[in-house]
């Protein structure tokens, strides 16, 4: 799913970054041990930056995640492509993007 994201990207001509930031959290912030989160793309489009979260589903330490970096980087612009968003995507797309998987 990622890479396909990946692809609509450069199809769109958005300027990405995979893997690049990593969120770090206080030790004990989270119940369940979680002390840092890398979203998987970071883009910029004029002077705002938005992190992208790409998910087939969504787990307890994903939630986790979100609820993190919530608390600690309000101002940080997360997008999260949920299976709906990505099926939308790739029903309107795959045919047009080259290497689709």
């Amino acid at each position: 799913m990622e890479a396909n994201y990946a692809r609509f990207m450069d199809y769109k001509g958005v300027k990405w970054e995979y893997e690049r930031e990593i969120l770090t959290f206080p030790h004990g912030a989270s119940k369940i041990g979680i002390v840092r989160y890398i979203p998987d793309f970071k883009i910029t489009l004029g002077k705002t930056t938005y992190f992208i979260e790409v998910k087939g589903f969504m787990d307890i330490q994903d939630v986790e995640k979100i609820r993190l970096t919530k608390r600690y980087y309000p101002w940080l612009k997360l997008l999260l492509i949920l299976p709906r968003q990505y099926q939308l995507i790739r029903y309107y797309y795959s045919k047009r993007i080259p290497n689709w998987e």
